[in-house]
């Protein structure tokens, strides 16, 4: 079985609350690719999230410092054939590459169900507990335009160049 990460739980003195550091994550075999999840990008640490928790048709999904709402909270939908529907808790919308595109730089948004291959995604364990995320339509990777470290970096998809802002880690969320 692939090296898979756990939660890595810091307590916070000042705020009382706990926060999860994903670079610090855990290896061991626990995590199921299914249920409540928070996505992290390897290169900056930031988590996937909904901007503003939107509900909204056609939101772009972007990268943000972790907090732990539920617009950084996603549902793993395992299909009959591999992949994974990936729904967002805040709005209950579908990770969906815009307009079922097969271009690099194709949006990820968020959409109604509709099953299609543009919204179904496997999820490639590469070790250390990182996981490549790639669309099923075209088989291109999710990807944090441009290898940005900024707090509202776009999620896009491309091909697979192996950088850093193409892999993530999973993290069960509480």
């Amino acid at each position: 079985m692939a090296e898979q990460a756990s939660l890595d739980v810091d307590d916070q003195k000042e705020g009382g609350t706990n926060q999860i550091n994903p670079l610090n994550a855990v290896k061991n075999n626990n995590l199921r690719l299914s249920g409540s999840v928070y996505i992290f990008a390897q290169h900056s640490g930031k988590a996937l999230d909904v901007p503003g928790g939107s509900k909204k048709q056609a939101a772009h999904l972007i990268q943000w410092r972790f907090h732990g709402g539920q617009n950084q909270t996603f549902y793993l939908h395992p299909t009959n054939d591999g992949y994974f529907m990936i729904e967002c808790l805040c709005s209950g919308l579908f990770l969906d590459i815009e307009g079922g595109s097969m271009n690099d730089g194709a949006k990820i948004i968020q959409w109604a169900k509709h099953g299609g291959n543009n919204q179904q995604f496997r999820i490639d364990a590469v070790g250390n507990g990182l996981y490549r995320i790639v669309a099923k339509h075209s088989t291109k990777a999710l990807d944090v335009n441009g290898g940005s470290m900024n707090d509202d970096a776009v999620l896009i998809q491309h091909g697979f160049h192996g950088g850093n802002n193409q892999l993530f880690r999973i993290l069960s969320s509480p």
